[in-house]
């Protein structure tokens, strides 16, 4: 998780468009569907169509509190870009 959530700074802190941090993360929560190409035999391959929306579970997570600062300005930018947002 850690890891995740420094490449998300570090995205948002290349890319400091709190539009374009907030367009990114809604496309990613609405793709739940993915494919993936199974073999079938040598020369076979079939497109399978599954659903990756899995059960949700709580982490309980310890950062340094200068890095999770970060990650509230960051949230606090997108909320001014969509004040009305609802997460799901």
């Amino acid at each position: 998780m850690n890891l995740l959530y420094n490449d998300f700074l570090l995205y948002a802190k290349k890319r400091p468009d709190p539009r374009a941090i907030f367009d990114l993360l809604n496309s990613l929560e609405q793709s739940s569907k993915g494919t993936q190409l199974q073999q079938n035999g040598e020369n076979v391959f079939k497109l399978v169509e599954f659903d990756t929306k899995q059960e949700k579970i709580t982490m309980e997570l310890r950062m340094r509190r200068k890095v999770a600062l970060r990650g509230e300005v960051i949230l606090a930018d997108m909320e001014e870009v969509q004040p009305n947002h609802v997460i799901h």
